[in-house]
């Protein structure tokens, strides 16, 4: 499987095209991303967590990332389309490795952790009551953001000292498609080219329903632009988004 991996990601990357602080935005049902209210943080100094180089191993960091067992776990899943010969399967749950996660009480933050290669995380913090947590699509020095650089986050309530976060397709799962599949490229080639220097921050940018700027997918220094439809939508795309992650590499 990481050989395949790899080369895929080889091979695209030498292809040429087909057609070729944090701002966070709450995706709201179906509604368009850019259509939601952001909050107050600046998407141009984001700090996106460890780089892969500190991923521990292809499989997406399968090392924990978050501090020992405490008082708030949970796991985070997200509705993936699997691209396959005849196309994009139906809807399916998949756990998530290495985004961030934010614990929250009332307005002060207490903590923040990656999850790890099952989708887990925990926080060895008891947090008094209104507490919740707060997954962002960023992480390992990638973030992915609409087209005004707002972050998507998902956020859900700590009952009992459990926060399990699930994203299905209509709350934006793409976005955390397309960071999932540009971290695990990212630690493949992390190891692959033996690398010991911190990849530059990768913003990705992505917008449901919406064409890009370029009219395709498409690779601009340390940013990507991912088409989101209408006619066309790749955040499901494995080959076009690591295709684009090769022009990056």
């Amino acid at each position: 499987m990481q050989r395949a991996f790899g080369s895929l990601l080889a091979l695209l990357a030498l292809t040429g095209c087909g057609d070729d602080d944090i701002p966070v935005i709450f995706p709201d049902g179906g509604l368009d991303a850019a259509s939601s209210d952001a909050a107050s943080f600046d998407a141009a100094s984001f700090d996106a967590g460890s780089n892969p180089a500190d991923a521990g191993g292809a499989d997406g960091g399968a090392e924990r990332d978050a501090g020992p067992p405490g008082a708030v776990s949970g796991v985070v899943t997200f509705e993936r389309r699997v691209l396959t010969g005849r196309g994009l399967e139906a809807p399916a749950p998949e756990t998530l490795a290495g985004v961030e996660v934010i614990l929250i009480d009332g307005a002060t933050q207490l903590g923040s952790a990656v999850t790890n290669g099952d989708g887990s995380y925990d926080f060895d913090v008891e947090p008094a009551g209104g507490a919740r947590v707060r997954v962002l699509a960023s992480g390992r020095g990638i973030a992915v953001t609409d087209f005004r650089d707002n972050v998507y986050a998902f956020e859900v309530d700590v009952v009992d000292g459990r926060a399990d976060v699930h994203v299905d397709i209509e709350e934006m799962s793409g976005a955390l498609a397309i960071h999932e599949t540009m971290n695990e490229g990212l630690v493949f080639a992390q190891e692959a080219f033996d690398r010991a220097d911190a990849f530059p921050e990768l913003q990705v940018y992505w917008e449901r329903g919406r064409t890009t700027p370029g009219g395709t997918s498409y690779a601009a220094g340390d940013e990507l632009w991912i088409l989101g439809g209408p006619s066309d939508t790749d955040e499901f795309d494995t080959p076009v988004l690591l295709h684009e992650l090769g022009h990056y590499l």
